[in-house]
């Protein structure tokens, strides 16, 4: 018998399995290392233990995803998202209907709140679009090989130690503000060993920065925000670091538009974002909508 739960309603040993079994699935199988209570603290706070979710099979843990709650502003609008993530299910259980049970009772939960919209990232759509998400995707990633060569002469900060001045240039440049908090800038997204921020030598709201995570020999530019006048000291200084450079980023933005014009980069669109739309009362185009890699989960 299926018994599906939260973190916070199950018993004390609920959180570690959660941790372990995600563990398993996203980095073990995958031959990354770490653990996803390191790489994102900001979603294992107990305030949101109500909306990490477990799927019991008797006394064993078969499955567990996770929600995460934001506000972003769109020009004068102001909207509340859900992020859906680490939809996992243990190797045994696979092919037995349990992340289809785990989606709708999710989803269902999703839609009666007072949420606008939810989003999550996956390569298997039509799992999804069976419980009501839509594909769209905006993202756009591009790809340098050896940008110029590489240097170690340069120290950067992680994007945590420098989070103020980065959380207000952000806000100040761009047009979707999904507010971060400090442990939202201690992430370490899971394909990456670490993150680095680029920063030009601005006061706080001026200048430009760029978020760097570190796999191997190769960058991945998470985002590059600022003032353009900028935007070549940072690119110079990451592209020094890396022999090679991976780009998220996603159609008709300003970095997008910058590095097109001043790299060698090739672009290539992504299709990993699928979308519910929850309250119809608030006016928005879902199909302009982008969260930023670096938010994701």
């Amino acid at each position: 018998m299926l018994t599906i739960d939260t973190v916070q309603n199950h018993d004390g040993r609920s959180l570690a399995s959660f941790i372990d079994l995600a563990d398993e699935v996203f980095l073990r199988e995958k031959k990354r290392s770490g653990s996803v209570l390191i790489r994102y603290p900001n979603l294992f706070q107990p305030e949101n233990f109500r909306n990490l979710y477990t799927v019991w099979c008797g006394d064993e843990l078969a499955g567990v995803t996770a929600i995460r709650e934001f506000e972003c502003s769109i020009r004068d609008t102001t909207l509340r998202g859900a992020m859906v993530g680490l939809v996992a299910v243990r190797k045994q259980y696979r092919g037995q209907g349990i992340g289809c049970q785990m989606m709708e009772r999710v989803t269902t939960i999703i839609r009666q709140r007072a949420i606008n919209f939810a989003v999550l990232w996956a390569t298997s759509p039509a799992f999804y679009a069976a419980h009501g998400w839509v594909p769209h995707d905006i993202g756009l990633y591009g790809d340098l090989a050896h940008p110029s060569p590489k240097s170690n002469s340069s120290l950067v900060p992680s994007p945590s130690a420098v989070w103020y001045s980065v959380e207000a240039r952000r806000l100040n440049n761009e047009g979707l503000s999904i507010r971060r908090t400090f442990l939202d800038y201690c992430v370490t997204p899971s394909g990456v060993e670490k993150v680095l921020c680029f920063r030009s030598q601005n006061d706080v709201n001026k200048g430009a920065y760029a978020i760097v995570g570190v796999r191997g020999e190769t960058g991945v530019l998470y985002e590059m925000i600022g003032d353009t006048a900028y935007f070549a000291e940072i690119w110079e200084a990451v592209s020094s670091q890396f022999s090679s450079i991976s780009v998220n980023d996603h159609s008709g933005s300003i970095s997008h538009k910058w590095l097109k014009s001043y790299t060698a980069l090739q672009w290539h669109p992504q299709t990993l974002s699928l979308w519910l739309r929850c309250n119809n009362e608030v006016n928005y185009d879902i199909s302009s909508l982008h969260i930023p890699y670096f938010d994701r989960i």
